[in-house]
């Protein structure tokens, strides 16, 4: 390989290429670059990048499928409670205006 000095050491890397990360290299340089050009905190960009790592899956995860599966037996539970609730106040009704016996 070109950035390698030695076949024997793979863990050996050249002087050069050393430090070229898509980043620029180390992590908190970009962090205090950023905050300089945004305004805030170092510590906090790194809060920032920390929750995004953490949540980049469910990020990019499918979200309508997940939706759909959890979110039908939360829907019909509350649709059957309030059908329940509106025919309980129907015959409340029907009882005080005299129609149900």
């Amino acid at each position: 390989m070109p950035n390698r000095r030695g076949d024997d050491d793979a863990k050996t890397i050249q002087p050069e290429v050393q430090g070229q990360s898509g980043a620029g290299g180390d992590p908190r340089a970009a962090d205090f670059e950023l905050a300089s050009q945004f305004g805030v905190h170092p510590v906090q960009i790194g809060h920032w990048r920390r929750t995004a790592i953490e949540q980049m899956a469910e990020l990019f995860a499918d979200g309508r499928k997940q939706k759909q599966r959890g979110g039908d037996a939360e829907d019909r539970e509350a649709l059957f409670a309030e059908i329940g609730r509106l025919k309980f106040e129907l015959d409340w009704i029907k009882k005080k205006a005299g129609l149900l016996e």
